[in-house]
């Protein structure tokens, strides 16, 4: 569960990754300019491009790793951007 850190009444959550580091700058920017004071933007990423994303970081805007939202039995799929539960890996 994603808290706010100021009680803002509306939190814009994205997933991203490194690839598009450029597009989620762009998009933070807009959320930060365009909405009130009070909106703050939440970007998830997989913990190792948290170093590429701290720049983004601010008073209104909260990085996290996506191990915070994973059970620890989703494991990453090498070379791609997609995860696979461990305990029941075929739908």
């Amino acid at each position: 569960m994603i808290a706010s850190t100021t009680n803002a009444d509306l939190v814009v959550v994205t997933p991203s990754y490194a690839p598009d580091l450029e597009l989620c700058s762009d998009l933070n920017h807009s959320v930060l300019e365009l909405t009130s004071k009070d909106v703050e933007h939440h970007i998830i990423v997989p913990t190792k491009d948290l170093p590429l994303f701290r720049r983004l970081t601010g008073p209104r805007t909260v990085l996290h790793s996506v191990r915070e939202f994973l059970p620890t039995s989703m494991i990453k799929v090498p070379g791609a951007n997609v995860w696979v539960n461990a305990r029941r890996p075929w739908p």
